[in-house]
């Protein structure tokens, strides 16, 4: 069964924002934390995902943080190099894997103001991922792998020692494999603003995603090109946009549906969205990677194997 919580939220559908919540206008105290603190301490790492719902884990690993810069540079360039029309034969040949490259359609969250392609990278399509190319395919690897590894140390971190679920319980919530996304967002014709009615004073945004949770454990984004992801902060209860508060050597982690549901609500999922922060909205490219899956990915350029050392 499905979580519920108390506020409106969507995961593959889309829902009205809430108008009730407060948006970003005064100076905050971003939730943050040291890699160093989060290996030698991970108790902290759960205490501060239990309280704000997100985490932004600072001087990570230089290996994490290139691995991410480089894939984020190629498939940029594959968003914005490509016609439609060759982007288009770069679908997954196994229908019901569903990866490699989309648009992203009003069903699943979109709002008026906002045109989606996206590019998916699953652990488990093997043969059936498409690729661009052999270089793409090594860096989404490697950068997925990394994550990977991150990942697990957080949920590790989040569980304080708890053990999950066997697998065959966890293969019941039907999660689907771990998952990489690039996504590429454009500025649509029509405006769809959130207006916050219980203060004109804040400025209004155009609302390119609307709000929703994620399905997995735990997911994690390096600061897009440009800002735009807003998370409700479980301390302040606003939306507060998280790219001016993630350096380039930072990583956001934020708590999903299923870590909320193992832990029994004492993490809660992060409620997310995405907007413009200025007019004319500003073309947006981020990845995200989201751990949905405790078995290790796997990826192949055709039938080579890519190995990355992690």
């Amino acid at each position: 069964p499905r979580l519920m919580v108390k506020r409106p939220f969507a995961t593959g559908t889309a829902e009205k924002p809430s108008k009730h919540l407060k948006s970003d206008c005064l100076q905050f105290e971003a939730a943050r934390l040291s890699w160093k603190l989060l290996v030698s301490t991970p108790s902290q790492f759960a205490a501060l995902l239990a309280r704000r719902h997100y985490v932004i884990l600072t001087d990570i690993p230089v290996c994490v943080s290139s691995a991410c810069q480089d894939a984020s540079t190629l498939l940029a360039d594959f968003f914005e190099s490509e016609h439609l029309e060759t982007k288009l034969k770069f679908v997954c040949s196994d229908r019901g894997k569903r990866c490699g490259y989309r648009l992203t359609s009003s069903s699943e969250g979109i709002s008026d103001v906002c045109y989606r392609e996206s590019y998916q990278i699953r652990g488990d399509a093997g043969i059936h991922q498409p690729w661009p190319s052999r270089e793409v395919a090594v860096a989404a690897a490697r950068c997925a792998l990394q994550l990977e590894g991150v990942a697990t140390r957080c949920l590790s971190a989040a569980l304080r020692g708890a053990a999950l679920p066997p697998q065959a319980e966890l293969r019941t919530f039907n999660l689907g494999p771990s998952v990489l996304d690039a996504f590429h967002y454009l500025e649509g014709q029509t405006s769809t603003v959130i207006e916050d009615i219980t203060n004109m004073e804040h400025p209004v945004e155009d609302v390119l995603m609307y709000e929703h949770l994620d399905p997995g454990f735990l997911t994690l984004e390096p600061g897009a090109s440009v800002s735009g992801l807003q998370v409700l902060d479980g301390e302040t209860q606003r939306w507060h946009f998280m790219e001016p508060e993630i350096g380039p050597s930072d990583l956001l982690v934020f708590a999903c549906e299923t870590l909320q549901r193992v832990t029994g609500g004492a993490i809660k999922a992060s409620l997310h969205r995405v907007a413009a922060d200025r007019r004319p909205a500003r073309q947006r490219h981020a990845i995200a990677y989201e751990l949905r899956n405790l078995e290790t990915s796997h990826f192949q350029f055709g039938t080579e194997a890519i190995e990355c050392s992690v």
